[in-house]
């Protein structure tokens, strides 16, 4: 099993649990690999059961030409759209700053 560095919730499936010797403890909150001493911390969203994602790092920031794309592939959309459509975590002060001033300056979203 594969645990991307991604924001996006990963379902485990009780087929993909049983077949890699999974054991899942609902009021621990935990996924363990038989026989190791291996957990991972779960959660469940949407009704289903999630891997957590590891928390985005806090010394992260995003440069200005990131921002600007980020910001053409939300359609050229205001700051406040972009932050809602990410986890709370993923922008700093600082980047929230520089998402403005990218949406202020940028031609096409005037």
């Amino acid at each position: 099993m594969v645990v991307a560095r991604d924001h996006v919730p990963l379902i485990v499936g009780l087929q993909k649990c049983a077949t890699n010797r999974l054991n899942i403890y609902f009021p621990a909150g935990t996924i363990s690999v038989r026989d190791t001493d291996i957990s991972f911390r779960c959660t469940v969203f949407n009704g289903h059961l999630c891997l957590q994602h590891p928390p985005s790092p806090l010394s992260l920031y995003y440069s200005t030409a990131e921002m600007a794309r980020i910001h053409r592939q939300f359609g050229h959309t205001g700051a406040d759209k972009v932050v809602e459509a990410f986890s709370p975590e993923t922008f700093s002060p600082q980047d929230l700053k520089l998402l403005d001033r990218v949406v202020k300056h940028c031609d096409a979203g005037q």
